[in-house]
């Protein structure tokens, strides 16, 4: 027929028969599956809505199907007639047919109130069918409008987002309403789980209705924190008990680096859900450092554990270091590839005066630090001492330490330094006098 110039003819036979077909599918399989409305019985609802996402999902499985072995038979057409004329091949015309015919009012308003339908009653605690739910997305997903848009972008993924949004904020209310912080973010944290595996069976990923739910929380990890911070209380936090009857300064060394890494990373993964959960609020900000504030005191030894850990991150670790002379004076330096960059230091060391300023007795920790400077310093195990006056400085701009406290320290440090370079000076005369000629006294 395309050599007799009958392909007019015979693209539209082949158009008008497919559109026949999917009137038939329609009638036959669709319709009868439309829900009436008329039951308020979940379960009722949720067994129609199946029965609609079934029926939808049989239709599109017979129709690409019936379309592959068309595009086969009419390959000849699709290249020597559709496609010099600007036309859309078989198939592509094909799926333009199924969206026009089935995925049309009423039946498109059916099929996405089926699928939230069935979603809200997953929410509410119903079983339902989630291979019923997937097949009808999956669908959705590959029927793509003339804007290059699928069906489930277009028309599935906005309503969802707003009824979530109207369900979560329903949800959060009552938790509010009904729960204290712990028991609310354990019951957000759960909402979160169940939300993620729906996601994964049968929500994709890639669109903006999974993002918009895990904004919530990040991570899934809130409730660790609380986990943290509770139980931090517990084995530790108090610090009167167990950590009396521990013994020893490598133990105190441990726990106190544990303590602060715990405490730091508490204190990061609340700062995220203050940021993305509640938007920055100043009130929530307020009681973060609040609560803060009051379970690092219950910790007797914060003071101390606080100036272990900078008294760490200050120092060098001797296995690794080497040592060599400069201009008179021997320096213990790390080898570069070990070495902590200054911006390394300074982030660790920010954090922790974050959680320093909520430490009461200052009193004692400038007297553990100061203790902390003096070991580093006659160890010659401090990192430089640009990296000592750089922490003096954070001292006494953020946590408005006295000028007294940091000035004693400056002195400290200088004195070190002269009192290093002296004795080092003093080592090379005497060693140079061992070469120096001996000189007979004549009588």
């Amino acid at each position: 027929m395309i050599l007799f110039k009958s392909g007019p003819m015979l693209y539209e036979g082949v158009c008008q028969l497919i559109a026949d077909n999917l009137d038939r599918l329609a009638k036959e399989d669709i319709i009868p599956t439309l829900p009436n409305g008329g039951s308020n019985d979940p379960l009722e609802q949720g067994q129609e809505a199946e029965l609609l996402l079934r029926a939808l999902r049989r239709v599109w499985d017979d129709h690409t199907g019936g379309l592959l072995k068309m595009q086969e038979i009419v390959k000849y057409m699709d290249r020597a007639y559709a496609t010099p004329n600007d036309l859309p091949c078989i198939r592509d015309a094909g799926l333009d047919l199924f969206l026009k015919q089935i995925i049309c009012p009423p039946t498109q308003d059916h099929i996405v109130s089926a699928v939230l339908t069935l979603i809200g009653m997953e929410r509410d605690g119903y079983t339902i069918n989630r291979a019923a739910v997937k097949g009808c997305v999956d669908m959705l997903r590959l029927a793509v409008d003339r804007d290059g848009k699928t069906v489930y972008e277009r028309d599935i993924v906005p309503r969802f987002l707003v009824a979530s949004e109207a369900f979560y904020k329903d949800e959060a209310e009552c938790f509010a309403a009904t729960c204290d912080a712990p028991e609310y973010l354990l019951r957000a944290e759960a909402r979160l789980d169940s939300e993620k595996l729906r996601i994964d069976d049968y929500l994709p990923s890639q669109t903006g209705a999974a993002a918009a739910l895990c904004k919530m929380l990040e991570n899934g990890d809130c409730v660790g924190d609380v986990g943290v911070g509770g139980g931090g209380t517990d084995r530790g936090v108090g610090g009167d008990g167990e950590m009396g009857a521990q013994g020893g300064a490598t133990q105190t060394l441990t726990l106190a680096l544990k303590w602060v890494r715990d405490v730091l990373d508490l204190k990061d993964k609340f700062n995220r859900l203050w940021k993305q959960a509640f938007e920055s609020d100043q009130a929530v900000e307020g009681w973060l450092n609040e609560a803060f504030n009051d379970f690092i005191n219950l910790n007797k030894k914060a003071s101390e554990f606080i100036s272990l850990f900078i008294h760490e991150t200050l120092k060098q670790d001797l296995k690794y270091v080497v040592g060599h002379r400069v201009r008179g004076s021997r320096r213990i330096t790390a080898p570069r590839s070990l070495r902590k960059t200054d911006a390394e230091v300074d982030l660790i060391l920010d954090k922790t005066i974050t959680i320093l300023k909520f430490v009461t007795e200052k009193d004692t920790f400038e007297r553990h630090y100061k203790d902390h400077l003096v070991e580093r310093l006659r160890s010659g195990q401090s990192l430089s001492e640009d990296a000592e006056r750089r922490m003096l400085a954070k001292l006494q701009i953020d946590l408005e330490c006295g000028s007294k406290f940091t000035s004693e320290l400056e002195d400290i440090i200088s004195g070190m330094k002269m009192s290093s370079v002296c004795g080092y000076i003093f080592l090379d005369m005497s060693e140079a006098a061992l070469y120096l000629p001996c000189t007979e006294s004549t009588s």
